[in-house]
């Protein structure tokens, strides 16, 4: 199971000496309304990674302008999204 850390800013992030373990799902708030999240997990394929990462993430606060990337660190996966905050009316 996948724990999820959200941080009010980058700086609040970088503070953090469990900001990288392994299995957190590490989301920052940056103040453009884009919000970055992260997450190093051991697995022996990438999409597994990728299904873990993205069913943390289904809470519907994210929509549209995304980036993503998966990086294969010999059998651990390092997972980078990009996206914007829905804006909350």
């Amino acid at each position: 199971m996948l724990k999820v850390k959200e941080y009010s800013s980058f700086e609040a992030f970088e503070q953090d000496e469990h900001r990288q373990d392994v299995d957190l799902v590490a989301i920052v708030n940056k103040p453009n309304g884009m919000v970055c999240a992260d997450l190093i997990t051991d697995c022996k394929m990438w999409q597994t990674a990728v299904n873990r990462f993205f069913k943390a993430l289904t809470d519907g606060k994210y929509t549209g302008g995304y980036f993503w990337e998966v990086e294969d660190l010999d059998g651990r996966f390092y997972i980078c999204l990009n996206v914007v905050r829905k804006e909350v009316a």
